[in-house]
C-alpha cells in the first residue's frame, strides 16, 4: 500500500482527477451505473457460504466495457448506516469483468 495515498479513500494509489473534488469522495464514478440484478435478503435455503451459513446476499452485473474493482466500496442493509460494510483492498474478488456479474460477499 502506498503510504501516501489518501487514507480518508483508502486509495491504494494517486489517481489525477480532472476537476477539484474538495468534500467529495476521491473515486472515479463508472461512466455506467452498476446493476444489482438479484437480491435474497432473507437467505434460509438457497445458497450457503463458506461456513455453511445462509446469510442474506446480492449479486452484481457490470454493464461497463471496462472491469469495476468494488475495493474500497461500501454496502449495507442500514438506511442510517451507508458504510457499514466495506469491500476489501488486496484481491481480486472485488473485480467484476465487463458484462460480468458477481456476488461479492463471496458466496
Amino acid at each position: 500500500m502506498n503510504p501516501m495515498a489518501d487514507s480518508v479513500d483508502a486509495a491504494p494509489n494517486w489517481i489525477h482527477f480532472p476537476i477539484a473534488t474538495p468534500n467529495a469522495t476521491n473515486q472515479l464514478s463508472p461512466t455506467q451505473s452498476l446493476i444489482i440484478n438479484e437480491l435474497m435478503p432473507f437467505n434460509s435455503s438457497v445458497l450457503a457460504d463458506n461456513q455453511s451459513q445462509f446469510d442474506p446476499w446480492i449479486e452484481i452485473y457490470n454493464p461497463n466495457t471496462d472491469t469495476l474493482d468494488l475495493a474500497g466500496w461500501f454496502i449495507s442493509n442500514d438506511a442510517g448506516n451507508g458504510r457499514k460494510f466495506r469491500f476489501v483492498f488486496g484481491n481480486d474478488s472485488t473485480k467484476i469483468a465487463p458484462h460480468g456479474y458477481k456476488n461479492p460477499l463471496g458466496r
